[in-house]
C-alpha cells in the first residue's frame, strides 16, 4: 500500500497506517483512509536476465 501510496501513510506499531492518500485509475477516485482498500494479493515482478 506504501507504494501506491499518493501521499504517504503513517506506519504505526504491527504494520498499522494512519493518513495517507491513493488514487484509483480505475475508477477515477482519491481515497483518503487506508482502511477503505482491500489488499488482495501481490503479484512478483520476474528479475531480470544479465
Amino acid at each position: 500500500m506504501i507504494d501506491e501510496a499518493i501521499e504517504l501513510p503513517q506506519v504505526g506499531e504491527c504494520c498499522t497506517i494512519s493518513g495517507g492518500r491513493w488514487y484509483s485509475f480505475y475508477d477515477d477516485v482519491t481515497i483518503d483512509w487506508g482502511s477503505a482498500l482491500d489488499v488482495d494479493h501481490m503479484v512478483s515482478v520476474p528479475a531480470a536476465r544479465a
